[in-house]
């Protein structure tokens, strides 16, 4: 476990994957990656947090409002603890319901094998072979990736100072052009894209999205945020639709594999969701350097119910 401290006043604990924690607080602070497509969030509001790794998200939502419920869903046993352990700072203003196991579709019952990555456990998953696969594709990619990465930033003039990015630290840009360019790739593996980590089977325990809502008597979702590697269209075919009625916004990323964004669109559409898409795309936010080659298909989905906040 490491302790994390942002310069703002936030400080986490992570595994030792320091690389993806940072990785993780900027996509959620920083560029506030799931508050697009004109979702928000009030004071007061339910949010449900499925794939919630360490809790950055429902800290975030904490950090932005007060008096929520925090729905917090983790399945990898290291995971969840620490996300227990950062969730102790919030619990005193809000009320945090926290539930280790993985969401699946309404055929799925008992319990389910999770492959956890220790040395990347935001990568954990059901379907390590989806994960060997965008692995294969980002070491295709990133090299070409990061070659463009780095023309942007030279030609912006852009200066970043003792900024750890992987093993070493990007030099200052300015004039010349930088001699190497290193950066965390996505979820953290940078130039180790192409490895494989050794995963650790677990088993957990696992449930529709509809049986928590009817186990912690959730009577309406203000914000569903699903981020699962590889699971987020059996997360939302574990919603019935008379629960799917109650949910106003929806934040999904989603691997496009066989025709899957296509489905969670079509799904969430036919809710009654007015939806949106965004490709992640590389690019330097708030001093970070972010690899995402267009190649791995990785898509943020946002749904919003067109009256859901009075708009």
């Amino acid at each position: 476990m490491e302790l994390f401290e942002d310069g703002h006043g936030l400080m986490f604990a992570a595994t030792n994957a320091r690389e993806e924690a940072e990785f993780l607080h900027n996509e959620v602070f920083v560029q506030r990656a799931y508050l697009q497509g004109g979702l928000t969030l009030k004071d007061g509001d339910c949010i449900v947090d499925v794939g919630a790794n360490i809790g950055l998200f429902s800290l975030f939502c904490a950090h932005e409002k007060k008096d929520l419920v925090l729905v917090a869903v983790e399945p990898a046993r290291e995971v969840f603890e620490l996300l227990r352990l950062n969730l102790q700072s919030v619990r005193a203003h809000n009320t945090v319901i926290l539930e280790h196991c993985a969401l699946v579709d309404e055929h799925t019952s008992g319990n389910v094998r999770l492959t956890y990555f220790p040395s990347c456990p935001g990568e954990s998953t059901r379907h390590p072979a989806e994960r060997t696969h965008q692995r294969h594709v980002l070491a295709a990619h990133s090299a070409k990736e990061l070659e463009n990465l780095e023309k942007i930033i030279v030609d912006s003039r852009v200066e970043l100072v003792g900024k750890e990015l992987g093993e070493s630290a990007l030099e200052s840009l300015g004039d010349e052009r930088a001699k190497r360019l290193k950066t965390d790739c996505e979820d953290g593996e940078g130039d180790r894209a192409g490895s494989e980590a050794p995963g650790l089977v677990e088993s957990v325990a696992a449930m529709s999205l509809s049986a928590l809502l009817a186990k912690h008597s959730i009577p309406v979702v203000d914000f569903l945020k699903i981020d699962c590697e590889g699971d987020e269209l059996n997360v939302l075919l574990g919603l019935e639709d008379t629960d799917a009625a109650r949910v106003r916004q929806i934040a999904v990323e989603v691997h496009d594999t066989d025709g899957r964004l296509e489905r969670v669109c079509e799904r969430l559409a036919s809710w009654g969701f007015v939806v949106a898409v965004a490709q992640q795309r590389s690019g330097l936010v708030g001093g970070y350097v972010r690899c995402v080659p267009r190649a791995l298909a990785l898509y943020y989905v946002f749904a919003r119910r067109v009256d859901a906040r009075g708009d």
